[in-house]
């Protein structure tokens, strides 16, 4: 499985069921006081963590995000090797 589409199951499927859960079985329980804009807050929370998720893929897998925008139809030019490594050089592994 590609690895973007990995990442949007699993935010989707954590964030669609804490969306379900508040939207869904909490509003006909009687005791739970929401507060105004909850939505909007988790919608946000939800936009977030994924833009987070995404940047950190697309560090980890450069070759692969410039496909899928390539795909999109955005022009993307590799950075420049440095002075040191050979055209032959392995790619430098992700660092954290």
């Amino acid at each position: 499985m590609p690895i973007d589409q990995r990442l949007r199951e699993q935010a989707e499927t954590f964030a669609d069921e804490l969306d379900r859960l508040l939207r869904g079985t909490l509003p006909n329980t009687p005791d739970i006081d929401y507060q105004p804009g909850w939505q909007s807050v988790l919608d946000e929370t939800r936009d977030s963590w994924l833009r987070i998720q995404t940047a950190a893929v697309v560090r980890d897998f450069p070759a692969a995000a410039a496909e899928a925008l390539r795909e999109l139809g955005y022009e993307v030019t590799p950075p420049p090797r440095p002075a040191h490594s050979s055209p032959d050089a392995p790619p430098r592994s992700p660092s954290n």
